[in-house]
């Protein structure tokens, strides 16, 4: 089940974010919509406030892998836990869930934290000067997206664009990273 897989990966990224709880998400499905998900659940956390907070991040997570979350009234649902069993699915979504990450907070990205093929299409682009963090090696977010995007992608085939919202915010921070890239190629090529 694609949101169950899903729904690891975001179990996973919150688990990063709070490593002091045991946290745990299971999913309420609509019978009537089993691709989709109704409702998430959240286990290991007492507090109400972090936990209504970890279900919202959990839904603004699953939304950006694809996944669709709405609640609908009068229909049964059944339960489904996280599922780790497609570890290459996983890996996908994981990476996926962390450039969005890195986008939001204008980080660059770590190239080890992705996988093997999408690091070997991203090292394919155009040479240039790649950032340096920690004594290694980053790429830039508008590479790896660029890269996130294209049919041969690291995703697996059935994941769907971001909603609207989403795809508005990339499309307006779209020009200042190209802007961006530009100013340091041309630096780059005032220091030769």
């Amino acid at each position: 089940m694609t949101q169950a897989i899903a729904l690891a990966a975001a179990q996973d990224a919150i688990a990063a974010q709070y490593p002091d709880l045991p946290i745990e998400l299971i999913a309420q499905v609509h019978y009537i919509r089993p691709d989709e998900i109704a409702h998430i659940d959240v286990y290991g956390c007492d507090d109400a406030v972090t936990r209504r907070a970890i279900r919202a991040n959990a839904v603004r997570l699953l939304q950006q892998l694809g996944v669709h979350v709405e609640l609908i009234g009068a229909h049964d649902v059944y339960t489904v836990s996280p599922d780790y069993s497609d570890p290459a699915t996983l890996q996908g979504y994981a990476s996926r869930l962390y450039v969005m990450m890195c986008a939001e907070t204008g980080s660059y990205v770590d190239p080890a934290r992705l996988p093997t093929g999408l690091r070997a299409r991203v090292d394919a682009q155009a040479l240039r000067q790649r950032p340096i963090v920690d004594g290694r090696e980053h790429y830039y977010v508008a590479d790896v997206i660029a890269e996130l995007e294209t049919p041969a992608s690291a995703l697996p085939p059935f994941w769907v664009p971001p909603d609207a919202e989403v795809e508005a915010e990339l499309a307006q921070a779209m020009p200042l990273l190209l802007r961006m890239e530009a100013a340091i190629q041309d630096s780059d090529k005032d220091d030769d």
